[in-house]
């Protein structure tokens, strides 16, 4: 940067979360046309920040009022270590950074993304995006292949005779594993590092961004409070981005709901995903290849950069 930039709005927000230190962190800064930053300089901020995800939302325009009036900017997400082509946690908690801190007035706003346009709007409490959904495809010969050694250590993690199908999501670069219903998911102990130990992007055909482990949902699988089942419950783990495992992955969702939508003959529309910090998502599958991810959001923390 030539000149020292000051007082770039930053903040933190817990996503699929109802109330603080729950669900996922994100954060999100608020960049003005004028004042848009290299891609470099991104990188760095979201490794200073240190979360799973750091979220930069543009004005097309530069205006005093462009984040209140305006229904449509520029949006892009880094992990700590790479840029994500789509993430889901960040983007809702950018949603409802415009309408709660900033009074959007519009009924939807529209992102333009590496993944093209996403739609979000809000939904009572909650906050809503239209995204692609990212189908995961059995694996043909090559893929299973070049994955063989990842394979062969998830059969050692998971046990062979416990893994029930595993399917590849070419858009998000993922891996999805589906456990038998009787596995105890959330206390199911996994060492991330073991993945990334056995498969190097960097000199396979087959690049990974993370692997999604997810078994059917069940009464005994519900809410803490017992008055809803989910219809699935799931891990994320990204070792090759940075992110050992997530908290709460949107994106992942985008695959899982489809899948599980497909397996039980319905819309998925309740899930949950059991981390250290779990939490809770709404779903809905939409015609021509689109789904809606919603969940709530609070604001934790709001700063300022100086760079």
């Amino acid at each position: 940067m030539a000149t020292p930039v000051q007082g770039l709005p930053i903040y933190i927000v817990d996503v699929f979360a109802q109330k603080a230190l729950q669900g996922s962190p994100a954060a999100v800064c608020f960049l003005q046309s004028d004042t848009d930053l290299p891609a470099e300089v991104k990188q760095k901020i979201a490794a200073e920040m240190n979360q799973s995800v750091t979220a930069f939302i543009v004005a097309s325009t530069p205006s005093v009022d462009a984040f209140t009036k305006s229904d449509e900017f520029s949006l892009r997400w880094f992990t700590p270590t790479t840029e994500m082509a789509l993430c889901g946690h960040a983007s809702l908690a950018t949603t409802s950074l415009l309408y709660t801190v900033y009074g959007n007035t519009n009924n939807e706003i529209r992102y333009n993304t590496k993944s093209g346009i996403v739609v979000a709007s809000r939904k009572g409490d909650a906050f809503a995006l239209d995204f692609p959904q990212n189908l995961g495809l059995p694996l043909d010969e090559p893929t299973r292949s070049d994955l063989h050694p990842l394979l062969e250590e998830c059969n050692a993690i998971f046990g062979a005779e416990k893994i029930v199908d595993v399917v590849y999501a070419l858009g998000t670069r993922n891996l999805l594993i589906r456990l038998q219903d009787d596995v105890d998911l959330a206390n199911f102990p996994v060492e991330p590092s073991r993945f990334s130990a056995v498969y190097d992007n960097s000199v396979k055909t087959v690049k990974l961004n993370g692997i999604i482990v997810t078994v059917k949902g069940s009464p005994k699988k519900g809410p803490e409070n017992g008055e809803k089942e989910y219809d699935f419950i799931s891990r994320y783990f990204g070792p090759w981005i940075g992110v050992p495992e997530d908290y709460v992955c949107g994106s992942a969702h985008t695959t899982l709901a489809p899948y599980w939508s497909a397996l039980l003959g319905r819309t998925a529309k309740h899930a949950r995903q059991v981390s250290q910090r779990p939490g809770d998502l709404l779903l809905d599958i939409l015609p021509a290849g689109r789904m809606v991810l919603a969940g709530n959001c609070t604001l934790i923390l709001k700063a300022q950069l100086s760079l």
